[in-house]
């Protein structure tokens, strides 16, 4: 499927303003969260696996429309700063991503009840990965940015 087949799909389960407003703000929390955890893994020097998967991310989503790919570097880069941050406060890092990654999930699926769809990663796990795209589609269209 093209990006726009994907983001109009996940779309179709995103259409009440409670939920897509509860996803504006988790998609980017959980996304946070999980290169979060990635970044406990090292690789080399100050090089981690949340590293290593934000390129593996930014390359689908390169694969899938350029466009969009160079938007998702600029979020990339600030989930890494944000990161960062976090990591020179006094909270507790993997703590405090895990609060993050669960009270985010919960509202997700507290957005998915009041729409009264299930999740679309229910019918493909892909989809995980096309919630920040399309999130970042919809921030285009309202810019008036073309991405096809």
């Amino acid at each position: 499927m093209t990006a726009g087949e994907w983001i109009h799909a996940y779309g179709k389960s995103h259409q009440n303003r409670v939920n897509k407003w509860i996803h504006w703000f988790c998609v980017p929390v959980i996304s946070f969260s999980v290169v979060g955890f990635f970044s406990l893994v090292p690789i080399a020097g100050w090089f981690d696996a949340g590293d290593l998967f934000l390129l593996a991310m930014l390359g689908y989503y390169a694969r899938l429309n350029l466009r969009l790919a160079v938007g998702m570097l600029i979020v990339a880069a600030a989930i890494e700063l944000c990161l960062l941050l976090l990591a020179n406060t006094s909270l507790p890092y993997a703590l405090t991503l895990v609060g993050l990654f669960a009270g985010a999930w919960v509202l997700q699926f507290v957005g998915h009840a009041i729409e009264g769809e299930k999740p679309s990663f229910f019918q493909d796990v892909v989809f995980l990965f096309i919630g920040p795209l399309w999130l970042l589609a919809n921030l285009y269209d309202h810019l008036r940015i073309r991405y096809e």
